[in-house]
């Protein structure tokens, strides 16, 4: 007589009768949210802290007072556009960065830098 081959992935199966999968999966920790920082735990790497949101540059213009400095306005989805300084002058021209789309770390504290408020 024939016998039927074992179900694949080992013990428990799928949705098998076995008791054993059912229990392993009342042990897990509980999911986090996928986009939540682990800001409550202590032995968190730094970079877990970051809240980083993609954005689009809406406006750019150089700033006046810096040969380093680009301001722009960024939407990243909020109800007012943010306002932040950036030194890419050496790396960018203006038309290049209009319409871009970048990563905005969005939990930092505003910074002015050469008196335009970064928020």
């Amino acid at each position: 007589p024939k016998t039927a081959p074992a179900p694949a992935g080992g013990e428990g199966g799928g949705g098998g009768k076995g008791g054993k999968g059912k229990k392993e999966k009342k042990e897990k920790a509980p999911k986090q949210q996928k986009n939540a920082p682990a800001v409550d735990d202590p032995n968190a790497p730094p970079g877990a802290k970051l809240e980083i949101i993609v954005g689009k540059i809406t406006k750019v213009w150089e700033h006046p007072d810096s040969e380093k400095l680009f301001c722009e306005h960024i939407d990243i989805g909020e109800a007012e556009e943010r306002q932040i300084a950036s030194g890419l002058r050496a790396f960018y021209q203006l038309p290049d960065l209009e319409n871009r789309m970048v990563c905005v770390l969005a939990n930092l504290k505003g910074k002015g830098l050469g008196g335009f408020k970064s928020t």
